[in-house]
This record gives structure tokens, sequence and C-alpha cells, in this order.
């Protein structure tokens, strides 16, 4: 599976420069959202990635040449959901050095760090992202849910960050966010934590049963 990670690392060198190029854009436009800036950057970051390894596989019939090798389908599905773990993990490293550049040359921007709170709004974006999405890609094909993943993205990296950094920050907001009023702040990162994974096994799960269902 190791190798099926990598591989779309590989295959993505100039997507990789593309999507560090969002990552300064986040930088430099959105001083305004302030602690989302990261997990917003970060999430799209990852996202662009993600799927430009469904693209370029769609692109080389790679889904074709795998079902023709002894490779259980299973195994291609998980490999892509490691692989957009990965890519939040290279993004966030990304983004250290950046800031930590921008800062030692003295820009005069305020972006916000890499903190813990930040880095569960990037696994929680994540997950809800890949654990929505991975699942029509692997039904429908990458063309067929291209419509509504470019939709998804919007949303996700637009809103979900600022929400989660609120919930973490303040959860005794009224509405949906009064549920958590009184949490600690600990078990409302652990609660968001837990649910993200859960969301994203059910999410692996479905996706590998709708894999193996499919014809090429």
């Amino acid at each position: 599976m190791l190798n099926l990670v990598f591989k779309d690392f590989i295959i993505q060198k100039k997507s990789v420069l593309f999507a560090l190029l969002y990552i300064v854009f986040f930088m430099f436009a959105f001083q305004s959202i302030g602690q989302a800036m990261y997990p917003a950057s970060v999430t799209a970051f990852s996202y662009i990635l993600g799927m430009g390894a469904f693209a370029l596989d769609d692109k080389n019939k790679t889904d074709v040449m795998f079902n023709c090798l002894p490779v259980k389908r299973s195994l291609l599905v998980t490999s892509k959901y490691v692989s957009v773990i990965l890519f939040a993990a290279f993004g966030t490293l990304c983004y250290g050095l950046l800031r930590q550049i921008l800062v030692l040359a003295q820009f005069p921007l305020q972006i916000a760090p890499v903190d813990g709170q930040g880095l569960i709004s990037v696994l929680v974006s994540i997950c809800i992202m890949s654990g929505i999405s991975y699942p029509l890609i692997f039904k429908l094909g990458y063309v067929k849910a291209k419509v509504v993943n470019f939709v998804l993205i919007f949303a996700v990296v637009a809103g979900l960050p600022y929400v989660l950094n609120k919930l973490i920050q303040d959860p005794g907001k009224e509405g949906i966010l009064g549920a958590f009023q009184n949490l600690p702040e600990t078990t409302v990162r652990l609660l968001l934590i837990g649910g993200a994974l859960v969301l994203l096994l059910v999410s692996r799960f479905v996706s590998v049963k709708m894999y193996e269902k499919r014809e090429f």
C-alpha cells in the first residue's frame, strides 16, 4: 500500500507546486480570517492533491490497469484515504516553513501559527471532505463526481475551518454549538476527532463496497 501512496505523490510534481501557491495565496489574501488561515489553506492544499491523484488515475486509466493485476480493490481504496492524510501532514510542514520564512523576512502580514487547534480543524475538515467526496468518486468515477466535489471544496475550505475554530474556542454559543456549552474544551476536541475518524472509517467501508461492485 505504501507504494500506492508514494505513487500519488510522485505523479503530481506540478500539482504540488500549484497547491503550494494556494497556501501562499491564503496567507496574503485572507488576513481577516485569523486562526482559520492555517486549516483553510492546508485543507485546500490536501484537497487539490487528493483530487489531482484521482484525475491523473482517470486520465491514465490506472483503475483498469490495477484491476488487471493481483491487487485488492480494498487496498486501492485505503491508499487514497491514507494519501489525503499524508497530503495534509505535508501541507502542514510546508505551511510552517513558509510562515517562518515570511516572519524572518519581516513581511507585514498576520499569519496564523500551526497549533493544536488548527491541527484538529485540519484533521476534521479532511475527514469530512474525503468522507463525503471519495465514495462518490469510487461509485461514479472522477469525471461524473467532479461537479459535486467542486461545490464541496468551496463549502469545506471556506466555512468548515472557521466553524471548527469557533466550536473549539467558544462552544457556549446558541444553536448547534450550544450542545457543547457545558463540555470542557478537551472533551469537545476529542468528540470532534473521534467523530471525524468514525466518519472516515465508515466512508472507507462504503467506498470499498462501491468500488468492488464497479465495472471497468
